[in-house]
């Protein structure tokens, strides 16, 4: 190429459709710069730049608009917009870093529309699974609510077990080491005791302080219920800064984040209503007759549904009779029932 051209004909930002013309016309083997509209000269005036596309490499070298008009200098570039040129031309990506002041401001508006394209295209699909996330969601909702019930009821009758218990094993993460014989003697023959795990408390999360799953579910609800509406659609353009954009956005990553959430929560379902197992139960007991835990007397009794507290320790003391309510061993959906969506 010899001489650079100057074409002044876009009084607004070009359309996606135009955009997309022009991918295609790259994609298919054509020159980048070899298309309608494309300027090639360096702009005057290269205040409010307008990036629309992402950085692409091409299959061979073009010329540069800001130091190299007429000769190839650069392989990875984007198509942008100069507003008050009213041009489109093709910026390499070093070369724009160093010569145009507004290139990272643009370029900060271009990834935060891309992500809200990002979400737009995948809505559909998500709204496609919400029979499934919703079925999914109350599983774990008829699981989860009864045992913050459990816990609710046991705050209420002994303030301080759940707390007291969680400090003490919360570095741990639930499992309980004491002295043990490991059959291990000093040089004096003297026997020396180990700490050795009797085993780590199952669903730990329950004794958790502010352990109130059901705040986590009322959120789910509520997206779970905007999922069911259509999201605006993208500006015309596709450029410039739009409400519609942070809109979209917003929506997008809470409705996304579902695939994340609705997981997690399935498994602290799973966790959580087996703290009161019998398992759990013969660790306490062990722990206490060991006399290395935090009660000076201990009462663990489960019959049937209900299970018998009666605690007392340095601490304060506890007396509960807790109902465990048939619903917390429903039916939870399998871990892996939910499949991801590309962006």
């Amino acid at each position: 190429m010899t001489e650079a051209r100057h074409l002044a004909i876009f009084d607004a930002t070009p359309s996606i459709a135009f955009v997309e013309r022009w991918r295609s016309h790259v994609d298919h083997g054509g020159d980048p710069v070899d298309f309608e509209g494309i300027s090639t000269d360096k702009p005057a005036n290269m205040d409010g730049l307008v990036l629309l596309t992402e950085i692409t490499r091409f299959r061979s070298e073009i010329p540069c608009p800001l130091c190299s008009p007429t000769t190839p200098k650069f392989r990875r570039g984007r198509l942008s917009y100069f507003p008050n040129e009213k041009t489109v031309a093709i910026i390499g990506h070093r070369c724009a870093s160093t010569h145009i002041s507004d290139y990272e401001k643009a370029d900060d508006l271009w990834r935060k529309q891309s992500e809200s394209r990002r979400f737009a295209r995948a809505w559909p699909e998500l709204q496609k699974m919400l029979p499934d996330l919703t079925d999914y969601f109350s599983k774990i909702e008829r699981v989860l609510k009864p045992v913050q019930w459990v816990r609710e009821r046991l705050d209420k009758d002994a303030p301080l077990f759940a707390e007291r218990l969680y400090r003490e094993l919360k570095w741990s993460q639930g499992e309980i080491r004491i002295a043990q014989d490991f059959n291990i003697r000093d040089g004096s023959g003297r026997k020396v005791l180990q700490k050795g795990s009797i085993g780590t408390l199952a669903g730990f999360e329950f004794v958790r302080p502010n352990f109130r799953p059901v705040s986590e579910l009322v959120k789910i609800s509520r997206i779970l219920a905007d999922l069911q509406k259509d999201l605006p659609p993208l500006p015309v353009d596709g450029t410039g800064h739009h409400p519609t954009f942070d809109e979209i956005t917003k929506r997008g990553k809470e409705a996304y984040s579902l695939l994340k959430r609705l997981p997690e929560l399935r498994n602290l379902a799973a966790d959580t209503r087996q703290f009161f197992s019998a398992g759990n139960i013969d660790i306490l007991k062990q722990w206490f007759r060991s006399g290395e835990s935090i009660f000076a007397e201990l009462e663990l009794k489960k019959s049937g549904n209900v299970v018998k507290i009666r605690a007392n320790g340095a601490w304060g003391h506890a007396y509960s009779n807790v109902l465990l309510f048939s619903e917390m061993m429903g039916e939870l959906p399998g871990p892996r029932a939910l499949k991801g969506i590309e962006l």
